[in-house]
């Protein structure tokens, strides 16, 4: 009995790591078939405060529901995007620029499941970042380092009280934490 308990475990262990769909390898970006390898490291609040400061303007999309896993923003499906004015924008970078919102010294496990998007063009290019409000997981993607994970349970309500007065249709589907 113990032999055939031991067979078990061993072949439950190994398809959890092969299947992308599986309890423990499903919310690992690296075992997802379709999603590109993820740097954790290298990104702290100078460097997105850099990219905030530098970013001359941008744009919010709002993605169609159901998309799942980490891919780059041109290719998910959008279901609204507006270019936000210089004043909406200043107001939104002023918020976004509190160093208190974000945790960048962990990885969170969590399937992600994009639903909206940060476009930022600065004067070298542009970079997006990409919002998952079930879970509060970000991403930075810029093409020289790829994507970069970060935590903003905090920036939650911030981000999402704009997005809903520029896409009222969103607020059935993403809810603010503080109603």
């Amino acid at each position: 009995m113990p032999t055939l308990i031991r067979v078990f475990i061993c072949l439950f262990f190994s398809l959890s790591a092969v299947h992308p769909d599986n309890a423990f390898g499903q919310n690992d970006p690296s075992m997802r078939l379709d999603a590109p390898p993820v740097e954790n490291t290298g990104l702290n609040f100078n460097d997105l405060k850099s990219l905030l400061k530098s970013a001359k303007s941008a744009t919010v999309l709002v993605f169609q529901p159901g998309q799942m896993g980490l891919k780059v923003l041109d290719s998910l499906a959008v279901q609204g995007q507006e270019e936000l004015s210089r004043k909406t924008w200043k107001r939104l970078k002023k918020a976004m620029l509190r160093k208190s919102g974000y945790d960048f010294s962990m990885y969170k496990n969590c399937l992600f499941h994009p639903a909206a998007g940060l476009r930022l063009r600065t004067k070298t290019g542009r970079s997006d970042v990409l919002m998952d409000f079930t879970c509060d997981t970000w991403y930075l993607y810029d093409e020289k380092a790829g994507f970069r994970q970060f935590e903003a349970d905090d920036m939650h309500d911030i981000v999402l009280e704009q997005i809903h007065v520029l896409f009222p249709e969103t607020q059935t589907r993403l809810k603010l934490r503080h109603q």
